[in-house]
Formats: C-alpha cells, sequence, structure tokens
C-alpha cells in the first residue's frame, strides 16, 4: 500500500457508536506529512534541474535566479520554465511564479517561446529535448 493510498483509507475514517444513548464519534486526523515530502520532492528536482541546465549551458544557477533580461540568461530561464512546467511534477504556472518570484504570465510567455521555437528551429527542439530528456532522468 502506498503512502496516498494509506492517507485516503485514513482520511476517509470517521466512526459514530451509540451504546445505550451515549453517542461517540470518533475522528481521525491526518498530518501533511505526504504534501510536505511532495513539496521537499519538487523543491529538490527544480534544484536538480538548476544545476543540470548551469552544467550544461555555463549560466549559473543564481543568473537564472535573478532578475536579468540578458538574452542568453533569458533564454536559459524560458527551456527552465518550459521543462519545469512539464516534468513529472507538473509545475502549475502560479506555482513556477511564487517559486522564482515571477508573475504567472512570465511562466506561461516561457513556455509559450520555447513552444514557438521548438516549431520552428529543429536544431533548438534537438536542444531542448536533449535538456527534457536529462531532466527526466534527475
Amino acid at each position: 500500500m502506498t503512502v496516498d493510498e494509506a492517507v485516503k483509507k485514513i482520511t476517509d475514517l470517521k466512526h459514530s457508536i451509540n451504546v445505550d444513548n451515549i453517542s461517540l464519534t470518533i475522528n481521525i486526523t491526518v498530518s501533511k506529512t505526504p504534501q510536505i515530502i511532495n513539496t521537499n520532492a519538487k523543491i529538490k528536482f527544480i534544484e536538480e534541474v538548476l544545476k543540470m541546465l548551469e552544467d550544461e549551458t555555463g549560466i549559473t544557477v543564481y543568473q537564472i535566479k535573478q532578475q536579468n533580461r540578458k538574452r542568453e540568461i533569458a533564454e536559459v530561464r524560458q527551456i527552465l520554465f518550459y521543462i519545469l512546467r512539464y516534468s513529472r511534477f507538473g509545475f502549475g504556472v502560479s506555482e513556477l511564479g511564487r517559486f522564482f518570484e515571477r508573475d504567472h504570465t512570465t511562466i506561461v510567455h516561457s513556455v509559450k517561446c520555447v513552444n514557438n521555437l521548438m516549431a520552428t528551429d529543429y536544431e533548438y527542439k534537438q536542444y531542448v529535448e536533449k535538456l527534457i530528456f536529462k531532466a527526466s532522468i534527475l
């Protein structure tokens, strides 16, 4: 049984017992441990993808995270958002925006830019697909 299945079963437990006109209700509350584990896994995955992009592009994690509009840095950041958006975690645009201190529309724009470039530039598409593959095995 997985953790999620166990949590579902425990969360659904609520029993009422009636004995000799005495009513007893048992409620079981569940801690949010699975969500914390999932959040920690997401943060770890983001850090691993950032490190992988740093190794592949030479743009440091610091440069990727900072508010910088230099083309070479912005392009790596856009690819980062694209990879994370379509990763196994399926990050939402608002979630990515909060994590990277950007507006969610910035994430949407980044993903669209990468999609458009991949549709028109075969070499760019191969490059991004290579990075997606590397991220998928992290």
